[in-house]
């Protein structure tokens, strides 16, 4: 077997275990492997699926039933013991014949005649009409219609309204094929297909239902996330076919028949033209994102990662379009979806929200309390605190605690820790020669600060996600006039254990990065910041601060 053939037949059993949902995520990361370096192996691997969808589709309208033979039928008892016998049995002589008996028998067989047979008419035309019936039998099984069936559920919905006689459609209700076109007028629904394809749609829209593994959007937005065991899901538009090969995607179709591809994860194959037009099909990655006119032609459109609805969970009252969850807007109050309000922040000394705190002056001054301060007046924050390396910190409610072995210059300037407003503050936030404006996202933390906040909190208001990393960008502002004098330590801490330091930052020095990773168990996020020499305006924040979502998966 030559090395090709070896590679096929190993894309054929993972292909075969995914499909069987019989695979694992080593089994998952070989196949990526395979397909991500070689364009054959990509092709084979896409015809594997059409083939295991056409067959599906075969056994959905032929309703065909394989039944296996009874043990009437092949007794393997009965087939054993005649094995048995042809091995043991004695020898049977069989007598020759003489040359003569063979000559005779050979040249009577020389002078037989051929004979001449008419072929009936009838015959004839039984014999067409045979090949006919079997030609329509093909034909139908391609053009009939699909069933009736119950193919989805519609799983929720945020202010939807459909095109229907009052409206409304109630969560749970099933939704079938040979329907007509449904309607969305207002708002966002959430479908879950048989097979196991889940798509949010964004009014206005209209579709089709067709089977469970396949539909139409004739017009508005979806957005498509397809387990690996579903993988062959279709979605046709008026200028398209675009055929999931494990994915999650966002399909736009305009009025007038212009559909877009935005590929957030995996791949699929796009097959460009309108019905009975159907061009060669085309690969599009994750990243990337195409547009088909009317007329089939395919072109490069930027991919927009937050253009399509995502998930919702109408009892949250949650819409997610895929953006990572903002830690400065909890600060200020919000959700981490833009709802709090800027230089709003919590003091440190008190544990109390206020809805202005900076500039620092707002706060009146009082004695340091190295106590760890715990929030109930703000959703996800847990508690703050100030640091100190005279004693073990508590760093959450649940009672972890951390150690600063750095030296902390005494002091807290500024008793607040805010979602600073660039625009109004007094200092111009400059990191890695980026100036910051309004728009983006800044914890100003100023002189020895912590704060923690409740990962287990953030999650149960975004159902159906996972919390998989903090990342941020942490310094001194550029900006400040005594950014040589000072010495400033980061860090980030999880559930108590150090994760991350970056320590003798200064506005000279350059910012620190963070990533760090996230596990569905981790409870507490806590980010420090302290002082070893400190100067003017002491501007430590961590800008950007954001922790990453992903859509949770089977």
């Amino acid at each position: 077997m030559s090395a090709n053939d070896e590679k096929l037949r190993e894309i054929r059993l993972l292909v075969l275990r995914l499909l069987e949902d019989e695979g694992d995520a080593q089994s998952t990361a070989r196949l990526e492997q395979i397909l991500s370096s070689d364009r054959d192996a990509e092709e084979y691997y896409f015809e594997l699926l059409q083939v295991n969808l056409a067959l599906r589709h075969v056994r959905k309208l032929g309703h065909v039933e394989a039944e296996l033979p009874t043990r009437g039928a092949i007794d393997l008892d009965l087939w054993r013991a005649l094995a048995h016998e042809e091995k043991v049995a004695p020898e049977v002589e069989v007598e020759r014949p003489c040359e003569d008996s063979i000559q005779q028998i050979h040249t009577s067989a020389l002078r037989v005649k051929p004979t001449t047979r008419e072929v009936s008419k009838l015959a004839v035309l039984t014999a067409m009409i045979s090949v006919a019936a079997v030609l329509l039998a093909v034909i139908w099984i391609n053009i009939r219609p699909y069933p009736r069936e119950f193919v989805a559920m519609l799983v929720d919905s945020v202010d939807a309204k459909w095109s229907s006689a009052d409206g409304s459609m109630e969560s749970g209700s099933l939704l079938y094929n040979q329907s007509g076109p449904l309607r969305l007028e207002k708002g966002i629904a959430k479908i879950e297909f048989d097979y196991g394809a889940v798509v949010v749609l964004e009014a206005p829209a209209e579709i089709e239902l067709k089977t469970g593994e396949s539909m139409s959007l004739n017009y508005g937005r979806l957005y498509s996330q397809v387990p690996l065991h579903a993988t062959g899901f279709t979605v046709d538009t008026p200028s398209s076919k675009i055929v999931d090969l494990g994915t999650e995607f966002g399909v736009k179709v305009d009025v007038d028949g212009t559909s877009d591809i935005h590929m957030i994860k995996g791949k699929a194959s796009l097959i460009p033209g309108g019905k009975g037009k159907k061009r060669k099909g085309i690969n599009v990655a994750a990243g990337q994102a195409k547009s088909v006119d009317a007329m089939g032609t395919v072109s490069d459109v930027s991919l927009k990662n937050e253009a399509f609805v995502r998930d919702i969970e109408s009892k949250a009252g949650f819409v997610w379009r895929g953006q990572s969850l903002d830690l400065a807007d909890i600060v200020g109050g919000g959700n981490g979806f833009g709802s709090g309000k800027k230089n709003a922040g919590i003091s440190v000394r008190t544990g109390v929200f206020h809805e202005k705190v900076m500039p620092p002056e707002s706060l009146a001054k009082s004695g340091y309390d190295y106590k760890y301060k715990e929030v109930s007046t703000v959703d996800f924050i847990d508690g703050v605190f100030i640091p100190t390396d005279t004693e073990t910190m508590q760093v959450s409610s649940h009672g972890h605690t951390f150690d600063i072995t750095s030296k902390v210059a005494p002091g807290n300037f500024g008793a607040a820790i805010a979602n600073y407003d660039a625009s109004t503050g007094s200092i111009e936030p400059i990191l890695g020669g980026l100036k910051y404006a309004k728009k983006d996202s800044l914890i100003m933390m100023r002189r020895n600060k912590g704060i923690t906040f409740d990962l287990e909190k953030i999650r149960s208001r975004v159902p159906g996600l996972r919390i998989t990393r903090f990342s941020s960008v942490a310094g001194v502002s550029e900006s400040d006039l005594s950014v040589e004098k000072i010495s400033a330590n980061f860090y980030v801490l999880v559930d108590g254990e150090k994760k991350v330091v970056s320590k003798h930052i200064s506005g000279g020095s350059g910012p620190a990065k963070f990533e760090v990773e996230l596990t569905d168990e981790n409870r507490f996020l806590t980010l420090i910041t302290s002082y070893e020499s400190f100067g003017m305006s002491n501007s430590s924040m961590f800008a950007e601060p954001r922790l990453i979502l992903e859509q949770a998966t089977e």
